[in-house]
């Protein structure tokens, strides 16, 4: 198991015996945390992010790959909880990117809080891409798509070209829209940016294909804009920026959630890991996602 990371916040009565001060707890290592619901704690709203897919890699036959595919977002309001409970954080983690023994990217993990057995909140991770000229590494999904207040799919991971470079990385999806698409070949084709606090999909050059941004938990912020050629994709709502491309390994995606980049056709280097997933839960009177006093107390 591991840990969890960011502040608790006023576990002391609130405006009645045994309520909890407003507060927020962030789980930003990869894997399975159990969380203990804070005293006076009645019910929560909580964000999930699932990890970025791995941009794929070139072998031979002159095919660029795909770059990997932005994770999902899913919200959710008025989670009933019982104060003393534990419940299950999972955390997604990144897809590896493609090497000389498996050149397709791996899908991103799945980020979830449970119940026992009861999911009451899940983000999917994005796929990772092929070693292939046909079609994306496609987004992972959340939000409406899964049935939760709201939320978006992760952008498509750029596609791969003959003779060119690989697809960019897709960005990680917005709280009210879905992440960019990545980039594709040497110009560049078909790069978006995200949209409803949404991430930016990466930008191509001649080099490579650059990783998708990620995207922030502290509510919807501005999206992810369209990056250029090269140029790692733009976080949106606060998330980090995808990284350039360099002419070597693909890059990895951006915090939360981006699409890992790639090499061009014929360099043979890794691909690029995509970005980690993330959760993070609030708790307190007049506070609810997408942006209604999410930020910290």
């Amino acid at each position: 198991m591991t840990g969890m990371s960011g502040p608790i916040s006023g576990l002391t009565g609130g405006g009645s015996a045994g309520a909890a001060e407003p507060g927020q707890q962030l789980f930003s290592s990869t894997g399975t945390t159990n969380w203990t619901v804070p005293a006076g704690v009645t019910s929560i709203s909580a964000v999930a992010v699932g990890g970025g897919g791995g941009g794929g890699r070139a072998s031979s036959g002159n095919i660029g790959p795909q770059g990997g595919a932005g994770g999902g977002l899913s919200y959710e309001n008025n989670i009933s909880v019982t104060p003393g409970e534990t419940l299950t954080v999972i955390v997604g983690a990144g897809g590896a990117g493609g090497t000389s023994s498996s050149t397709t990217g791996g899908t991103g993990g799945v980020s979830q809080i449970k119940r026992g057995a009861t999911v009451l909140l899940q983000a999917n991770g994005g796929n990772g891409g092929l070693r292939s000229t046909t079609g994306f590494a496609s987004g992972g999904s959340g939000g409406s798509t899964l049935g939760y207040d709201g939320g978006g799919d992760g952008g498509n991971g750029g596609s791969g070209q003959n003779n060119q470079a690989g697809g960019a990385g897709g960005g990680a999806a917005g709280y009210s829209g879905n992440g960019g698409t990545g980039g594709t070949g040497n110009v560049n084709s078909g790069q978006t940016g995200g949209s409803g606090g949404g991430a930016g999909g990466g930008g191509c050059n001649s080099l490579g294909g650059s990783s998708g941004g990620g995207v922030g938990l502290l509510g919807e912020g501005s999206s992810g804009g369209v990056s250029g050629s090269g140029n790692g994709g733009l976080g949106g709502s606060g998330g980090a920026n995808g990284g350039n491309v360099t002419g070597g390994a693909g890059q990895t995606g951006g915090a939360y959630g981006g699409g890992g980049g790639t090499d061009e056709d014929d360099s043979f280097n890794n691909g690029g890991a995509g970005g980690q997933g993330g959760v993070r839960i609030i708790w307190g009177d007049g506070r609810a996602y997408p942006s209604t006093n999410t930020g910290d107390v």
